[in-house]
């Protein structure tokens, strides 16, 4: 069976930005109010620590009692520091038969990682439901714009403690659709960032948990994901 990887049409970087708030929602005269979560989401300059041509590492791994388990890397690329601050930078998302073409960005401040893990998500849960790739988006930019919790966090990075914000949302579980898609629907995402972990982003955990016959959780979820955040090396 295809999973995440298999099925991601790739649209664009950080798809869940800003720039993708549905244009079409606003007038010419209403500007977006954005969410704490939102702002450091995807108004934040992640990247702003690395001063020269880096290399980001970050494990995935796949578990759960649906599919098939499976582990693999994702690596960013900064090639270029532009004198404005932005980054050049390239993305090499999974590897051998799962990876996935991104396209290479110019001016980056945000880590590319988050919208590309995000969109792939969204067309995961679209191929998991039979649903529309195009409802579950919106549900998450619901979720990050009006769901969110955001608190203060402590946690153990490379041997020490460092302080950083975890965002945390479920944004199926009041959905008006939950019915069609009940076995998914109280999927939870939680999002680790700290200015000390270099790109900021920490971790992307996502997990939705299974369910026994009298709606009683099972310890082993249907599909838990986890992308962390490993090292990062010089390049020449």
């Amino acid at each position: 069976m295809m999973h995440r990887a298999g099925v991601l049409p790739l649209i664009g970087l950080l798809v869940l930005a800003l720039a993708n708030l549905e244009a079409e929602e606003l007038t010419s005269t209403e500007q977006p109010s954005l969410s704490p979560a939102e702002t450091l989401l995807w108004l934040t300059d992640h990247l702003a620590h690395i001063d020269k041509p880096s290399k980001l590492h970050y494990q995935f791994t796949r578990r759960g009692s649906l599919e098939e388990d499976f582990d693999d890397r994702v690596d960013l690329y900064i090639l270029n520091v532009n004198a404005d601050g932005t980054k050049e930078a390239k993305l090499d998302f999974f590897s051998g038969d799962r990876n996935q073409f991104v396209p290479p960005q110019e001016n980056v401040r945000g880590n590319p990682v988050l919208g590309i893990y995000l969109q792939g998500d969204v067309y995961e849960m679209d191929r998991l439901t039979g649903g529309n790739w195009r409802y579950f988006h919106r549900r998450l930019k619901y979720g990050f714009a009006d769901g969110a919790e955001v608190t203060p966090i402590t946690f153990n990075y490379n041997g020490h403690m460092v302080e950083g914000e975890q965002i945390r949302i479920s944004p199926y579980v009041n959905d008006p659709k939950r019915p069609q898609f009940e076995q998914f629907a109280d999927k939870e995402y939680v999002i680790l960032l700290s200015e000390e972990v270099p790109g900021s982003l920490y971790q992307i955990h996502t997990v939705i948990p299974g369910k026994k016959e009298d709606g009683a959780e099972m310890n082993e979820p249907l599909i838990e994901e986890t992308l962390t955040f490993v090292d990062i090396t010089a390049i020449q």
